[in-house]
């Protein structure tokens, strides 16, 4: 056999179907709504802030004609009220194609597919054996990968560039990027991505050690008795990148508002008329039942699902469940005890403070805010998962059950062809 061939046979070709796959889910969401990726954005905070930076001028030029977006207000001058980064991604794409031509939708697009090919990498990295020999779950990873990126509520933040999903788009993707770059024992570009990822979703930022664990298991398999403070010392300069990412957030917050944590959230008039504010222990109850509420039984028999502030969690992004079995059997056995005990208690943190917020993401199917847990999710599942095919087998309801209902859900809500309940 020659080197071609060798490397043709080595090849997984899953890094290709994969995002094929993707592919063919937006096309049947795109040809269903209209939505496709060569429509403009009605909702483009992101591009307006970038060109508003090229124009030399932190806050929105026109700000006030934008009363279609949420727009924080501050001395009497409206900003983009989320975390920046995706701003600093349409910066070029604003500067050559314009404010009004920015390609926001094809960019989630793309990010979506590069989270399809991470998955497939990620799950290699985990169970590395191309052939059935050891690992009985080594020929699984198209179907962990479809699991986590159809059968979930990222279906829905996934389809469209607007300003409420493409951040959430971003950071899954870039959440993936710096769980596989620990795994592969580059912690510089790891640390870098995880920052990105913080730019975008600001409670990334409690995944840090998972990350740190992940990186000093890859390197304790060199070095068994490698410590911490060892592995710190070796790889200080890691952190230049991932602290220059964040000193230009706190730069920016600064500039703005005065406050180096302040990226204008609790500026916006939502939050402002309010005396609870935008997080409260008032709000945890509610929001505790929004998690979990199941849709309700119409007249006519059908489900009629809740369009705002989240329906069950579980029904929209069943992998949680997957995940849950699997960190308890890793308690159970042992194997992977620090890492789900970790993975529960941040993860536990990262869900309280989603439930102490006003609302838990406004008008949208399923329960998007939550999609910010699934990479690590994934993650954990993948570790502590029994190494056996039925467990692969028993997720295949799970995962048809969230494919269907994400995707139908999706078009219906887009397309308003169900009683609206909030």
């Amino acid at each position: 056999m020659s080197k071609s061939q060798e490397k043709l046979k080595q090849f997984d070709w899953n890094l290709i179907l994969v995002p094929l796959c993707l592919l063919a889910g937006l096309w049947v969401l795109w040809a269903f709504t209209g939505q496709w990726p060569n429509t403009g954005n009605p909702f483009n905070s992101y591009a307006l802030q970038a060109d508003s930076w090229l124009k030399g001028h932190l806050y929105l030029i026109d700000g006030a004609n934008h009363t279609n977006l949420e727009l924080a207000i501050y001395n009497n001058q409206y900003y983009v009220s989320f975390p920046p980064f995706p701003s600093f991604v349409l910066l070029p794409f604003v500067w050559i194609f314009g404010v009004e031509h920015t390609p926001d939708h094809i960019l989630a697009v793309i990010s979506y597919l590069i989270a399809g090919i991470l998955a497939v990498k990620i799950y290699r990295e985990i169970n590395p054996e191309i052939e059935n020999s050891q690992n009985p779950l080594a020929r699984f990873s198209f179907f962990f990968s479809i699991f986590l990126l159809m059968a979930s509520n990222v279906v829905y933040t996934s389809m469209n560039g607007w300003v409420w999903f493409i951040a959430q788009n971003f950071a899954f993707t870039l959440s993936l990027a710096a769980i596989y770059f620990a795994l592969r024992k580059r912690i510089t570009l790891s640390l870098a991505l995880w920052a990105c990822a913080v730019g975008c979703r600001p409670m990334q930022a409690l995944y840090l050690p998972i990350l740190l664990y992940i990186f000093r298991g890859r390197m304790k398999e060199e070095n068994e008795n490698l410590t911490f403070f060892e592995m710190a010392k070796a790889k200080w300069y890691s952190v230049i990148p991932m602290s220059v990412i964040a000193l230009s957030y706190m730069i920016l917050n600064y500039a703005r508002f005065g406050n180096i944590l302040e990226f204008g959230h609790n500026y916006l008039p939502e939050f402002t008329r309010t005396e609870e504010g935008q997080f409260n222990p008032a709000y945890l109850a509610e929001n505790i039942d929004r998690m979990f509420r199941l849709p309700v039984k119409g007249s006519s028999g059908a489900l009629n699902f809740y369009y705002f502030d989240g329906v069950n969690l579980l029904l929209v992004s069943p992998l949680f469940i997957a995940f849950l079995i699997a960190v308890l059997y890793g308690i159970y056995k042992k194997n992977n005890r620090i890492l789900a005990i970790t993975l529960l208690l941040l993860m536990t943190v990262h869900i309280v403070s989603i439930l102490l917020h006003r609302t838990l993401g406004g008008s949208h199917f399923g329960n998007r805010y939550f999609n910010d847990l699934l990479p690590f999710a994934y993650y954990g599942l993948l570790v502590c998962m029994p190494k056996k095919e039925w467990f692969a087998k028993l997720c295949y309801p799970l995962c048809i059950l969230g494919i269907v209902l994400n995707f139908v859900g999706t078009i219906v809500c887009q397309n308003g062809w169900s009683q609206y309940l909030n």
